[in-house]
């Protein structure tokens, strides 16, 4: 992500629901709590990756992978070793990329945004220089739960001064 408070994250709900077609959709959704939420939500934000069958694989629908549909849209579907479902990371430039295609993973959905907004899909397109909504920092998930414990020890402080702040302009008032 591009502040280090985004991740990906695979849509638990069936993308043609109420059907069950197996297909799940990735989209962009604020980092959960830290290592004390060990919930279905935060499983879906976690992934591994297998350098030999270049499989990008969610925790919570371990026999599917990563898949860029033909309308360029980032699925999760069934593990079928398709030319659709090879990924790789580059490091230097920090981007997914399809081996085959080549497109890479990028957000917004609409590029004339500036601003990522949760919810919304992870799609493929070719490589943009200098484009920073294709840029992703693949982090441990130990590292994220520290990050994310910390984010929740800053808005529990920032609660607290407002809650203070409002108490002190009332008796300020009296």
């Amino acid at each position: 992500s591009q502040d280090g408070d985004w991740v990906i994250e695979v849509d638990q709900k069936d993308k043609y629901a109420p059907r069950k077609t197996g297909v799940y959709n990735i989209k962009i959704e604020k980092m959960r709590a830290g290592s004390k939420d060990q919930s279905k939500e935060k499983l879906a934000q976690r992934w591994s990756y297998n350098q030999q069958h270049k499989l990008l694989r969610s925790y919570v629908f371990p026999r599917k992978g990563m898949f860029e549909g033909f309308n360029k849209n980032l699925i999760v579907f069934d593990w079928k070793n398709l030319k659709n479902q090879k990924f790789s990371y580059d490091l230097d430039n920090k981007m997914w990329f399809n081996d085959v295609t080549k497109n890479i993973a990028f957000s917004p959905e609409d590029t004339s945004k500036t601003n990522v907004y949760s919810g919304e899909s992870v799609v493929t397109r070719k490589f943009v220089e200098g484009d920073p909504t294709q840029n992703w920092d693949v982090v441990s998930c130990e590292d994220a739960d520290k990050k994310a414990d910390k984010i929740r020890k800053m808005d529990k402080i920032e609660k607290k001064i407002k809650k203070n702040q409002k108490r002190f302009n009332q008796m300020a008032q009296k």
